[in-house]
This record gives structure tokens, sequence and C-alpha cells, in this order.
């Protein structure tokens, strides 16, 4: 099986734990299509101005909250930052369950997610509504564009085929 890095970044409150909960946890077998299943590895991260920096490979969802303009101008930027360094980006918009509230129009995210090469999705955390599309989407993605990798050390397989071939 391999394993696919998965992390969230974004302003504070935004529901990146609640999401990822949703998803079903911090680590999550995941078939994806002509693939075999991965493992995907997922990290929540407040952007401090330089989270998507560091991250060269694997998957990346950018998330803000709908009813939050400055959550969105900070998610752009982390966008901005991550065009071409993650093996596949997506713009979250979360909490659409309060689309009354809504102070984010659809158009612009989907403008800035096409902008930059991303994908864009409207998730709730809190009703679960399009959650696990928006992560089996970059997963997807990621796993098209080479990030997957075996989950365990090779060294460490074979020493354990190893061993059970000496019962």
């Amino acid at each position: 099986m391999e394993a696919v890095q998965l992390s969230l970044v974004g302003a504070r409150g935004v529901g990146k734990a609640q999401l990822v909960q949703r998803f079903g946890g911090p680590s999550r077998p995941v078939s994806v299509p002509g693939s075999s299943p991965i493992i995907a590895t997922v990290t929540a991260r407040r952007d401090d101005g330089g989270a998507a920096d560091v991250l060269a490979e694997g998957a990346l969802l950018l998330v803000y909250d709908i009813t939050d303009a400055a959550s969105f101008d900070v998610a752009v930027g982390c966008l901005k930052r991550a065009a071409g360094k993650a093996a596949a980006v997506s713009l979250v918009g979360n909490k659409c369950d309060r689309s009354a509230d809504r102070a984010v129009p659809v158009k612009r995210g989907m403008d800035a997610a096409l902008a930059h090469g991303a994908s864009f999705l409207e998730t709730s955390g809190k009703e679960g509504a399009n959650v696990d599309d928006a992560f089996c989407d970059v997963l997807v993605r990621a796993v098209a564009r080479g990030a997957a990798r075996p989950a365990f050390d090779e060294s460490v397989v074979s020493r354990i085929i190893a061993s059970l071939e000496c019962l």
C-alpha cells in the first residue's frame, strides 16, 4: 500500500479539524481509480505565512470559511505560494451550511482556484457535505502526479517477509 501526505492549511477557525474528523481522522485508506488503494496521512496546520512553502509533494487543501473574507485572503495568499510546489492543490470553501451569512461568493473562490491551477469545492464540516469529494479529488490528482510512495520502509517489509518465511 502506498501513502499520500495530505495537508490542510488555513486561518484559525475555518474548520480544518472538523474536516479531518469528518474525513475519518489523520490516517485513512482510500481507493483510487486505476491504482491500488492508498493511505491518506492527513495533517492540519494554521497558516503562519509559510506553511505552504515547505510542501513540495503530496496534496494540499487550502481551507477558508465562506463567511469570513479575511480567511479567504489567507487561503489565496497560500495558494499563490503553493502553486506548482505541491503535487495537487485544492481551494476549499468550508461552512457552506451557513450560506445565508456568505461573505465570499462562489465565483470568487472558483476564479482564484482556476487562476492558480487548483480545483475548487465548497464543503460543510458540520454537516459532512462534499467532505469526501474534496479529499478524494485532491488525493486522486496527487496519485496521478506520482506523489504516492510506499507506506512502509522496504527494508522493514523485507525483514518481516524473511521472518515469516522462517516460521
